[in-house]
């Protein structure tokens, strides 16, 4: 090519860009660039563009569904920057998702109402097989916890693959978590609760606690291990877990079946020492153990255990999360978000 100017230029302009070139380097541009600059270079590029975001497939990363603010009213959809110091604010969307919309990381839900359902069955399509669902509702939010059990639960109880009830008190688990409901979770890999354990059929069992050891006790199809997270402090639930510890160990011992679960919680919750038994009907052993951070895993797995499989699961169950996976939050904490 010339070294003149106006000789380089007029090469340029003969030079031939295909339009999958063109739509290759337009990943790698902003939307506001491309929209309000390339567009705008020709004819030629506004149509290139307009074509890129009809045919791209998006992501949504994290919008909330709440209540403006300044007033308390008018549902919105607000949506943070990566800083989460500043935010966008879109009307609920009344008409279907464009196509090219295919999946999400995270809604957060802290108001609930028909309107919010109704825009949530238009989202379900964007519903993952694994779905994390965490529940944090105060108990004076009766009306919401209505609508969350009976209208949300049903549209995402395929797809939960983890469900964290985070902050709920015993009432309101016994109240709103119905033994239904637990075993809906038959295909829930984990669960993480501050109030109910997982309790052996009999006695003064909770309906729900025995519904929890049931759901702990069924094999998933996929041969991975259940994990249970107990969040209960130090004090009354001291000796829930030492009790519930030992009716999990006699289930071990008596068993005829294999299943494999690790259930953790704060090591000064349970007075007993590490232990180790084998069920030699089931191939299996029950290894509880005290870890360094404080915390304490009850480990059910198979004598000839494959490390690298189990020790993913170990930590996870510690972090709760099971890697990453689209999320539902559902947080009430403010007296108007049940209006």
């Amino acid at each position: 090519m010339s070294e003149h100017p106006r000789e380089a230029q007029r090469h340029l302009k003969k030079i031939n860009v295909c339009d999958d070139v063109c739509y290759c380097v337009f990943g790698f541009i902003g939307r506001a660039t491309l929209g309000l600059k390339v567009a705008l270079i020709s004819a030629r590029f506004d149509a290139l563009v307009d074509k890129h975001f009809k045919h791209r497939h998006w992501t949504i990363d994290r919008i909330e569904i709440r209540r403006r603010p300044e007033d308390g009213t008018d549902l919105k959809i607000f949506k943070r920057d990566c800083s989460y110091s500043k935010f966008d604010t879109f009307p609920i969307a009344t008409s279907p998702l464009p196509d090219n919309i295919i999946g999400f990381r995270c809604l957060a839900i802290s108001c609930m109402d028909d309107n919010v359902i109704a825009f949530l069955h238009r989202f379900q399509r964007l519903f993952s097989k694994d779905l994390r669902l965490w529940l944090s509702i105060d108990s004076a939010y009766n009306r919401s916890w209505a609508l969350v059990m009976r209208k949300l639960w049903p549209l995402v109880v395929k797809n939960v693959a983890e469900l964290r009830l985070d902050g709920l008190t015993l009432a309101d688990v016994q109240q709103h978590i119905t033994p239904a409901i637990v075993r809906d979770c038959a295909n829930v890999q984990l669960i993480k609760s501050t109030h109910i354990f997982p309790e052996a059929p009999g006695g003064d069992a909770s309906p729900v606690g025995q519904a929890l050891f049931e759901w702990l006790h069924t094999p998933l199809k996929n041969d991975l291990p259940k994990v249970f997270g107990y969040g209960g402090k130090f004090g009354d639930y001291y000796e829930t877990v030492n009790r519930n510890v030992e009716e999990l160990k006699k289930a071990f011992i008596n068993a005829s079946t294999p299943v494999s679960y690790i259930v953790n919680f704060e090591s000064r919750l349970y007075g007993g020492e590490p232990f180790e038994f084998e069920n030699k009907r089931t191939r299996e052993r029950l290894k509880f153990e005290h870890l360094k951070c404080d915390f304490s895993l009850l480990k059910r797995c198979p004598i000839e255990w494959d490390k690298s499989r189990w020790d993913p699961w170990n930590f996870h169950s510690l972090c709760l999360a099971g890697g990453k996976m689209d999320s539902i939050v559902v947080w009430f904490k403010d007296a108007e978000d049940d209006e």
